[in-house]
């Protein structure tokens, strides 16, 4: 019982000290970021705004499927969902064609270009 508890105790110790030396690197990487952007902020702030609010729409619009977009001067807002158009136009992540499936045929749900052309709807 004795050498069990020994055993538990040294393995929760170590994984802390793992856990300790993780966050420190991670948190001398982050101080170390953050001062790269500072001084690069000091040699072109407009250029390193740019490119940080560019950074973060591109993390944040990868995470989404939906896109809305609001014209100015106009009242209408486009409703995008963004995984089926990278599926048509085949960049998507999920945009490869199953490996059953020849590749000069396509599945007969997919919709062309054209479809979208058109005002009707396809059936479904």
């Amino acid at each position: 019982m004795i050498p069990k508890a020994r055993g538990m105790a040294a393995r929760l110790q170590q994984e802390a000290e793992g856990y300790r030396t993780r966050v420190i690197e991670q948190a001398e990487g982050d101080a170390s970021r953050f001062r790269q952007i500072v001084a690069e902020y000091n040699k072109a702030p407009q250029v390193t705004r740019d490119r940080l609010y560019i950074e973060a729409m591109q993390q944040i619009m990868s995470n989404t499927t939906k896109v809305l977009i609001d014209q100015k001067g106009g009242n209408n807002l486009i409703y995008l969902l963004r995984d089926r158009i990278m599926q048509m136009t085949g960049t998507g992540p999920g945009a490869a064609k199953p490996a059953d499936t020849p590749p000069a045929q396509e599945p007969s749900t997919t919709r062309s270009r054209e479809a979208f052309r058109s005002r009707e709807r396809e059936p479904r």
